[in-house]
């Protein structure tokens, strides 16, 4: 079956872009005086990472739209602060090396738990984890020593969509791109959480136009995908 390696996230602005660009001339700069090396992620490859889905099937894609249709029906816009550089596992042998993001009201948080959670009830297999909001900006090779950068404000980034990232097969210097995308467009109304029942119900019926506009292709295509109440 036909996969794809996908990941939910926010695209990034020139702004908060030109910002990110500064911090990794910086780390290319420390990288110089300690004679070594670091893989900077290219401008076009920048992005918040919300969720990484692995490895998707393309039928199963269309649970990932109902998903990105639902929250973003749920959720307003809004702005955080991209400050300071840290690393993955510790700032003191990094691998990765990401900006941080203030959310002291908590709302990428929220807005990251409301994927997994809805993701999860289509079955998705998501690693269990604490999120960390950040952004990828480097890979530093072993031995590479701690960070030693000050702690500055590197910009603002302005949260009013969310999209699926794909694979690029054009697009120079960028790994993924934004396929889908949906605005934040929260309702004035109250907001009610649907049952898995409906849920189930705009699933299938989205599966169902799906395989049939399969079927109508010419070329091999992955089987039709089955709810998992049917397995």
């Amino acid at each position: 079956m036909t996969t794809l390696r996908c990941f939910i996230g926010v695209q990034l602005s020139a702004e908060a872009l030109n910002g990110l660009r500064g911090a990794q001339r910086e780390l290319y700069q420390l990288a110089r005086a300690r004679r070594t090396s670091i893989t900077n992620l290219e401008k076009g490859a920048l992005s918040l990472p919300l969720v990484d889905l692995g490895e998707v099937a393309l039928p199963a894609l269309e649970a990932v739209e109902v998903t990105l249709d639902r929250i973003s029906a749920r959720h307003a816009p809004f702005s955080l602060v991209i400050e300071g550089v840290s690393a993955f596992p510790d700032e003191a042998q990094p691998e990765i090396i990401w900006a941080g993001l203030l959310d002291e009201a908590g709302r990428l948080t929220a807005l990251q738990a409301a994927l997994t959670a809805q993701l999860r009830r289509y079955d998705f297999p998501l690693a269990a984890g604490c999120y960390v909001p950040h952004i990828p900006l480097a890979g530093a090779p072993s031995g590479f020593g701690a960070l030693a950068l000050e702690r500055r404000r590197l910009g603002r980034i302005r949260v009013d969509h969310i999209a699926l990232f794909v694979p690029s097969r054009k697009r120079r210097g960028a790994r993924f791109v934004p396929g889908l995308q949906r605005a934040l467009t929260r309702r004035p109304q109250e907001i009610t959480e649907p049952s898995d029942e409906a849920l189930k119900a705009e699933l299938d019926a989205r599966l169902a136009e799906f395989n049939a506009q399969s079927a109508q292709r010419e070329g091999p295509w992955p089987q039709p995908l089955r709810s998992t109440s049917d397995r």
